[in-house]
């Protein structure tokens, strides 16, 4: 961050084109991975990006490139889908981008208080304490990350154990360890090959229990959910 130091100004190196070309992608995932566009992949893709850029930052202008584009994309994918009506649609993508903001705001200061593997679990625990605490809200689970799997079902057999919220840590997880291996941070082989063996089992268990589950749909029933008008 620039500031006065002894009577001298901190200089800010400017991000490389490598770094805002990873913010862009990130971006892009972003807006395709809910809202109006639910695409699988891209859910997985955003965190990494927009988590790596926030690590790089070393000023609150560049930090607010960040902002911007969590503010843009809420509103890209949101506005006039709620059918709340324009100004209240507005009015939740704003709250939306500050609860994102608040999370990567949290990890800037805390990520260098933590080592090796416990340094990439700090990142999905807020965002799935976020999601948490927005059951409490008008908002309830609406555009928690686990439903953007919806389409991968051998994945979504993992709720049935470890329900949405550990669903939704774990593709935040992804991008976390990803950075940590992009940073070379101790013990990132390890941290990659634990990652890589839990969601090997979690697909397995997909798998087996798609593969176990019965096939018979004639003694299946209708069910039905009360929902509010909003």
């Amino acid at each position: 961050m620039s500031r006065k130091k002894n009577g001298e100004k901190k200089i800010v190196e400017p991000l490389n084109r490598i770094t805002l070309l990873i913010l862009a992608v990130g971006f892009a995932a972003f807006v395709l991975s809910s809202g109006r566009w639910n695409i699988a992949l891209m859910a997985w893709m955003w965190p990494f990006a927009f988590l790596y850029f926030s690590r790089q930052t070393k000023s609150k202008k560049q930090f607010m490139l960040l902002v911007l584009a969590i503010a843009v994309g809420q509103i890209i994918k949101w506005l006039n889908i709620l059918n709340a009506g324009y100004v209240l649609d507005a009015v939740l993508c704003a709250v939306w981008s500050l609860c994102w903001v608040a999370v990567f705001a949290a990890d800037r200061l805390l990520y260098d208080k933590f080592n090796g593997f416990a340094s990439t679990l700090l990142f999905p625990a807020a965002i799935v304490s976020m999601e948490f605490l927005r059951t409490f809200t008008l908002f309830g689970s609406y555009s928690a990350a686990a439903y953007t799997q919806t389409g991968v079902l051998p994945l979504m057999q993992i709720t049935s154990v470890i329900g949405t919220f550990g669903l939704s840590f774990l593709i935040m997880w992804f991008g976390s360890v990803l950075v940590h291996a992009a940073y070379r941070g101790a013990g990132w082989k390890q941290t990659v090959a634990v990652y890589a063996a839990i969601m090997i089992a979690v697909f397995a268990y997909g798998g087996v229990r798609m593969t176990a589950a019965p096939v018979d749909y004639s003694e299946t029933v209708r069910v039905a959910s009360v929902v509010s008008p909003f």
